[in-house]
């Protein structure tokens, strides 16, 4: 009996070779079931690079994510805000995937301040990804596997906050779908997922809104022991954050926190069919203080919030406007929101409510008393099931 290949070493100090190029390995940034991510030197243009290296028992694997990045590599990875894939490579009979030099992922960020990210820090977050997203989708890919560990700051020190979405080993091209497939973290995964119903590029939305609230929170929204106590906390935990949680200290922040939350509930919309897309997103007014480094710019990264892209004034009515008025002419729910900031001060004693159009355009509603409580409830309805009834997994064998 032929004894089973030894598996490929690599130590700090040794050179791994593709054909053009010679990489020299200085250390080591993480370990998974795939493989080792090593840190290393291109010894023919000095510059540092993250290369990927999968177990041999993963190579078959590797060569699927070669294919997806091939198709990636295709976009613009600094505009679409995706990591740039440089080089792969066999050896020692181990596949190497070669990979820009990144800072650190969000979940480093979190566990080394021990802080949640507020609001001004979450929003450029957001629109990067939904960019990121959004270029996917335009190709038929599916990331399928959004996390905190898979977003990545570029560098926080010179450009805060400027993120790009990286591991795309459990990718998929959406007409490779099927129903019945497992994707996703728990945490993360949408309904639609692990009700066994069909896929679609729609469940990196609902990862995208899972992301935030973590971001936000400091925890996951949802468990993740198990599918079941997942989907049960899906129809549980969609309520009405509480009071404390929305208390009326600061009015931007509050008026942030209502359009943080909306836009958290368009993404973890339990019907993937009426889940917001990331080109509507990008037009939430959660995000619309965000401007570009340059007009130009499609990733619209911005570092901070308080560029802008025109001279700010304030009229009689005590609205902040700008002198452009491209903004009304981009995008009329936006501008119709922050037209109405003023006058939303004076009702908030009373919970705002949200409208949402036919068109996704998202505004805050001057008509408090013309809200449908079941239509912005974030409270599910739940008098369709009946006492101790259970929800359906997919694969569940109760």
């Amino acid at each position: 009996m032929e004894s089973a290949p030894a598996l490929f070493q690599v130590k700090k100090l040794d050179i791994l070779s593709s054909k053009s190029v010679r990489y020299l390995v200085l250390d080591f940034n993480g370990e998974g079931c795939f493989g080792k991510v090593a840190k290393c030197i291109n010894l023919k243009t000095c510059e540092t690079t993250a290369i990927k290296i999968h177990k041999m028992s993963e190579n078959h694997t590797s060569q699927k994510e070669v294919e997806i990045l091939t198709k990636i590599r295709a976009l613009d990875p600094e505009k679409k805000n995706l990591v740039r894939f440089i080089d792969n490579f066999m050896f020692q009979d181990a596949s190497c995937l070669a990979f820009e030099m990144l800072d650190r992922s969000l979940w480093d960020l979190l566990n080394q301040s021990q802080t949640p990210l507020s609001l001004h820090e979450i929003r450029p977050i957001t629109q990067q990804l939904l960019v990121a997203f959004e270029a996917l989708k335009s190709i038929g890919i599916i990331h399928t596997d959004l996390k905190p560990d898979n977003v990545m700051l570029v560098n926080h020190s010179e450009e805060p906050f400027r993120v790009k979405l990286i591991d795309f080993g459990m990718a998929l091209p959406a007409s490779a779908v099927k129903v019945g497939m497992t994707v996703q973290p728990c945490a993360y995964r949408a309904p639609e997922v692990t009700l066994g119903l069909p896929i679609s590029e729609a469940i990196d939305m609902w990862g995208l809104g899972c992301l935030m609230a973590f971001l936000y929170f400091g925890d996951n929204l949802f468990p993740d022991q198990s599918p079941y106590h997942m989907m049960k906390a899906v129809c549980r935990l969609l309520g009405q954050p509480k009071d404390h949680v929305l208390k009326v200290d600061d009015y931007t922040e509050y008026e942030d926190r209502m359009a943080f939350l909306h836009l958290l509930k368009r993404l973890l919309d339990t019907d993937a069919q009426t889940r917001v897309t990331p080109e509507l997103a990008q037009s939430h007014c959660f995000l619309m203080t965000i401007c570009s480094l340059d007009d130009s710019d499609e990733a619209g990264y911005s570092p901070s919030d308080s560029e802008t892209d025109g001279e700010s004034t304030v009229s009689s009515d005590g609205v902040t406007s700008t002198n452009s008025s491209s903004h009304e002419d981009a995008d009329p729910a936006a501008y119709h929101f922050n037209r109405q900031s003023a006058a939303l001060r004076a009702h908030l004693q009373r919970p705002p409510s949200w409208t949402s159009s036919a068109e996704d355009s998202y505004c805050v509603s001057s008509s408090y008393e013309e809200q449908d409580p079941q239509e912005y409830s974030m409270e599910p309805d739940t008098s369709y099931l009946s006492e101790g009834e259970y929800i359906p997994i997919s694969g569940d064998q109760r």
